[in-house]
C-alpha cells in the first residue's frame, strides 16, 4: 500500500468533534524496563474532579506534563508539575484548545477550534499560552497529529471519511487513506514512520507503520482490547491499555500482548489513553470515572 499524493489546497469538510465529553481523569505511576520486564508503580492520580481531563503530553524535561481540560463547556491547556503535584493553567482564550505537544524551540502547538465547533486547525502557541498563529503545514479541520521531526506532520482529519494525511516540511501533501479509528498517529523512535489506527477485513482495529521515505504501509499488532490509545517506549516496544490493565507488545519478539499491569483501584477500571515520559521513567493514564 502507497501514499497518494493530493493537491495541498484541498478543502476537507465534515462534521465538527462531538462537545459533549465524557468524565476522565489523569493518573501517574513510575515505569521501569529492564530489558524485556517492565514494570509500573501504583498510580497516583494527578486531576481529582469531576470533568474532562485528558490528553497528557509529558515535557521533554520530566518535570511535569500537558494536557486539555474541560472547563464548563470549553477546553484549555494545563501544565500539571509532578514535583509540586499541581496545575497551572496555560490557555484562556475563547477558543477550544485540544491535543497539546511542545517543539524544539519552545513552543506549543494545539489543535484550536472555535466555540462553534464548526472548523479546526493546527496551532502555535508561546510557552505562556499566547496564541502565534496558525502552523504553516496545518490542515483543514485537524483531529489529531503526530509530528516526525525534520520530516514532516501526519493528521487525522475531521471529515466524513476520517481522512489520514501527510504533509511533509516542503509543503507537499499526502491523502493516506480513508476509514481511520483510534488516537493520534505517532512517530515511531528511530524510524522515520509513523504509526496509526485502521481495521482490517478480520474486523479488529490494528496498529499499523507507515514508512514516509518508501510510502509503504505494514500491519504491526491488532489492538490489546477496546481502548484505542498506545504509546512506543524508545526501544521500539508498545504499551497498551485495556480495562484496568496495561499490556506490551514487541514486534521483533512478542506473538502477542502481554500483560504488564493490572490495577484494584476502582477508579482505573477503564483506562482509555497512555502516553509515556520521554525519559520512559512515568507513564500517564486517562481512565474514565464511574458513573
Amino acid at each position: 500500500m502507497r501514499l497518494l499524493p493530493v493537491c495541498a489546497g484541498v478543502l476537507l469538510v465534515g462534521t465538527p468533534v462531538a462537545a459533549q465529553m465524557p468524565s476522565t481523569d489523569i493518573f501517574v505511576a513510575d515505569l521501569r524496563v529492564e530489558g524485556q520486564a517492565i514494570e509500573l508503580g501504583t498510580p497516583r492520580s494527578a486531576t481529582d474532579r469531576p470533568g474532562y481531563d485528558n490528553q497528557p503530553w509529558f515535557l521533554r524535561d520530566g518535570s511535569g506534563f500537558l494536557y486539555n481540560a474541560d472547563m464548563g463547556g470549553q477546553t484549555d491547556i494545563f501544565r500539571f508539575d509532578l514535583e509540586r503535584w499541581a496545575s497551572t493553567r496555560v490557555t484562556r482564550t475563547p477558543e477550544n484548545e485540544f491535543s497539546p505537544s511542545l517543539t524544539t524551540d519552545g513552543e506549543m502547538l494545539v489543535v484550536r477550534w472555535p466555540a462553534d465547533m464548526s472548523t479546526g486547525a493546527l496551532w502555535r502557541y508561546s510557552g505562556r499560552g499566547d496564541p502565534i498563529g496558525e502552523h504553516p503545514l496545518s490542515v483543514e479541520r485537524v483531529g489529531y497529529y503526530g509530528v516526525v521531526p525534520e520530516v514532516g506532520i501526519a493528521y487525522f482529519v475531521n471529515d466524513s471519511v476520517r481522512t489520514f494525511r501527510v504533509r511533509r516540511m516542503n509543503g507537499e501533501a499526502y491523502t493516506v487513506l480513508t476509514g481511520l479509528s483510534g488516537s493520534a498517529p505517532q512517530h515511531i523512535p528511530g524510524t522515520v514512520a509513523v504509526s496509526f489506527m485502521m481495521p482490517l477485513d478480520d474486523g479488529r482495529v490494528w496498529i499499523h507503520c507507515l514508512d514516509l521515505e518508501s510510502g509503504d504501509i505494514t500491519p504491526i499488532v491488532p489492538a490489546a482490547g477496546e481502548a484505542l490509545s498506545y504509546a512506543w517506549l524508545e526501544g521500539g516496544v508498545l504499551l497498551m491499555p485495556d480495562g484496568n490493565a496495561v499490556f506490551a507488545f514487541d514486534p521483533q519478539r512478542d506473538a502477542g500482548w502481554r500483560e504488564v499491569a493490572r490495577f484494584t483501584d476502582p477508579a482505573l477500571a477503564k483506562i482509555v489513553r497512555i502516553a509515556v515520559s520521554a525519559a520512559g521513567d512515568r507513564v500517564a493514564l486517562v481512565a474514565e470515572q464511574a458513573r
